[in-house]
């Protein structure tokens, strides 16, 4: 059990142990991470929301849909991007709580936890995180929508 730590003790470890590449050590496979999580986040909650139930509901105005729509096209929208990523991010987990230099690269950690676990085995925790996703993103995007709303009435009326 190695003791992690933090603050700037921390990074004068990271810095001596690997100079540069130590104190930004996880930068690439976090960002590999970030690029798609992003890439699809916003265009899911897109099709969701306004696509399915603004479509379906017959609403034709944004703010004209009832406040519980984006609680439950955040949560999905949470749901369906951490399903589509959780592996990315099991790949990302386990760099980073290697040694340095144990995986010559993104790819090679993944044909790591493929060959340890198969599909199974890059998916480990799914369940948690859909227990923590959800109602994350559907109040998320709820508490934004109503922000969003009276954001919108308080300029209106300074108009």
């Amino acid at each position: 059990y190695q003791r992690r730590v933090h603050g700037k003790k921390g990074y004068q470890g990271r810095v001596q142990g690997g100079g540069r590449k130590g104190l930004f050590y996880g930068f690439v496979p976090s960002f590999y991470r970030e690029f798609a999580q992003m890439g699809v986040y916003y265009p899911i909650y897109e099709v969701i929301t306004y696509r399915l139930f603004q479509e379906w509901g017959g609403w034709k105005d944004r703010d004209a849909m009832p406040s519980w729509i984006p609680l439950i096209s955040g949560a999905l929208t949470g749901a369906t991007m951490w399903t589509m990523t959780l592996w990315i991010d099991k790949v990302k987990t386990v760099i980073m709580a290697a040694p340095p230099d144990t995986y010559k690269s993104f790819g090679d950690a993944l044909a790591h936890c493929y060959r340890d676990g198969g599909i199974r085995g890059l998916n480990v925790g799914w369940q948690a995180c859909m227990l923590r996703s959800m109602p994350f993103h559907g109040v998320l995007w709820f508490t934004y929508s109503r922000v969003r709303k009276r954001a919108l009435e308080w300029l209106e009326a300074e108009d």
